[in-house]
C-alpha cells in the first residue's frame, strides 16, 4: 500500500516473502516477479534497504556441538563504558565475539560469542543457544494481530502443543572443513554477498560455494527480517521464560506483524519480539499472554529486557 513512507506500488510484504524464499534473488529476479523493468526493481530494493524495511539476510548455524554460539546476559557497573571498551578492542575480539548490546531489564548487557568467554560483571544467564525458530508474520495490521492474540487467549484450551523446534543436536556436524568455515564467515552477516568477493576472500572454488549454498538448510538458518514501518519504529524486547511449552509460546508470539525470534538457553525459553515504539497495547498484550499462561501453570515465571542499542562485529 502506498504512503508517504513507502510511495511505491509494490507491497513490501510481497518483497519480504520473495526474499525469504530466495535470499539471493537478483534485481532482475525481483523485476521478473513483479512484472517491472530492472531499473524500477533496483529502486524498490534500494529503498527497502535504506528505510530498513528489509534487512540483508543473515545466516546462523544450527546448534550442533561444533557450532555452538554462547550467549551471556550480565550486569556490569557501567554498561556504556563496557560497550565502548569492546568497540575499541574490535580488532582483538572479532574472531570470538559476534554481537553485544546495552539493555535495561533482567540484565544490562548481552554478549554473543562463538566460544566460551569470561565477560565482565555478574552473569545472570549464560549458555549455548539452541536452534533458532523465526516466525513468518501474516499480512495484517498490528491492531488485527493483537486481536488474533486475544482470540487465542480466549480459546486456550483448544490449542495443541507440538514438539519444540528449539533443539540441541547431540552430535557434531561432520561434513565441515576449513573452506566451509571460511564461506560461513563471509555469508553470516550478508547472504547476498557477491560470489566473486567470497571466492577471493576464501580461496574456495565456485562449486564448493554452490554446494555450501545448496546444503545450507542442513546445518543452519537463513534469517530474513521484515519491518513494515522501518526498523527504527520498533523496540526489541527479550523475554526470558520458564516453560516447557515452547510451541504454545511460538504460536502466540508468531501472530505479531514482525518476525519474532525464538531460541533456548538451557532451561530458559528466549523470545525476541519487536513491538511498535508508541504501542502500549503491544507491551500490554505480551505480558498478558505470559501472565495468563503462568496462572494456568503453562509458564512458571518470566522476565524481560529491552535492547537499548547494539554493535555487531
Amino acid at each position: 500500500m502506498k504512503s508517504g513512507f513507502w510511495p511505491y506500488s509494490v507491497d513490501t510484504y510481497d518483497m519480504f516473502l520473495l526474499l525469504k524464499k530466495k535470499p539471493r534473488v537478483t534485481e532482475h529476479g525481483i523485476a521478473k516477479k513483479f512484472h517491472v523493468n530492472d531499473k524500477t526493481a533496483a529502486s524498490w530494493w534500494k529503498a527497502a534497504l535504506e528505510k530498513n524495511i528489509l534487512l540483508l539476510p543473515e545466516f546462523r548455524r544450527k546448534a550442533f556441538q561444533n557450532f555452538y554460539e554462547y550467549f551471556y546476559y550480565v550486569n556490569v557497573e557501567d554498561p556504556h563504558e563496557y560497550f565502548e571498551e569492546l568497540i575499541s578492542r574490535e580488532a582483538e575480539i572479532k574472531k570470538d565475539i559476534i554481537h553485544f548490546s546495552v539493555q535495561t531489564g533482567f540484565c544490562n548487557f548481552q554478549i554473543v560469542s562463538n566460544k566460551k568467554i569470561h565477560p565482565k560483571g555478574e552473569i545472570i544467564l549464560s549458555g549455548a543457544r539452541s536452534d533458532y525458530f523465526l516466525s513468518t508474520p501474516e499480512k495484517t495490521t498490528f491492531e488485527d494481530s493483537l486481536t488474533t492474540i486475544e482470540r487465542k487467549l480466549s480459546s486456550l484450551e483448544s490449542i495443541e502443543c507440538q514438539p519444540s523446534p528449539l533443539v540441541y543436536h547431540e552430535s557434531v556436524y561432520e561434513d565441515w572443513d576449513e573452506f566451509d568455515e571460511k564461506i560461513y564467515f563471509e555469508f553470516s552477516e550478508n547472504m547476498r554477498k557477491p560470489f566473486k568477493l567470497v571466492l577471493k576472500k576464501t580461496g574456495a572454488k565456485r562449486d564448493q560455494i554452490l554446494d555450501w549454498m545448496k546444503k545450507r538448510d542442513q546445518f543452519g538458518h537463513t534469517i530474513v527480517m521484515y519491518f513494515p514501518l522501518g526498523l527504527n519504529s520498533y523496540q526489541p524486547t527479550i523475554y526470558c521464560i520458564d516453560t516447557c511449552f515452547d510451541s504454545l509460546l511460538i504460536d502466540f508470539f508468531s501472530s505479531l506483524t514482525v518476525p519474532t525470534v525464538f531460541y533456548r538457553i538451557g532451561e530458559k525459553l528466549m523470545v525476541k519480539v519487536y513491538l511498535q515504539n508508541n504501542s502500549l497495547e503491544g507491551k500490554y498484550i505480551s505480558n498478558k499472554v505470559l501472565s495468563k499462561l503462568r496462572k494456568k501453570e503453562l509458564v512458571e515465571g518470566y522476565t524481560s529486557s529491552i535492547v537499548q542499542y547494539y554493535y555487531r562485529l
